[in-house]
């Protein structure tokens, strides 16, 4: 499923110590390039934002992730390192 073009995967080494937002699953609803609305869900429960202020929280948020976060390339080659250790 992560080779497929819409779809990406990206891990955080532990060594980057960021947490922000990785408490659970976080699904962004775009229109035209816009996040409209947001899916955030925890252990307890989910919620849908919608509110512009709060969705701009949340990317702000999700960006400080994905800047250190390993780019794409490395971490396909980190999960297929460590499925081929596991066989």
């Amino acid at each position: 499923m992560a080779e497929n073009n819409w779809f990406s995967v990206q891990l955080v080494p532990y060594e980057a110590l960021c947490t922000a937002a990785l408490v659970g699953p976080v699904v962004l609803a775009q229109e035209n390039g816009v996040t409209i609305a947001a899916y955030v869900e925890s252990a307890l429960h989910g919620h849908v934002i919608d509110k512009p202020a709060e969705i701009k929280r949340l990317v702000d948020r999700l960006e400080c992730i994905r800047k250190a976060a390993l780019p794409e390339y490395l971490s396909m080659q980190r999960i297929k390192g460590r499925v081929a250790a596991w066989s």
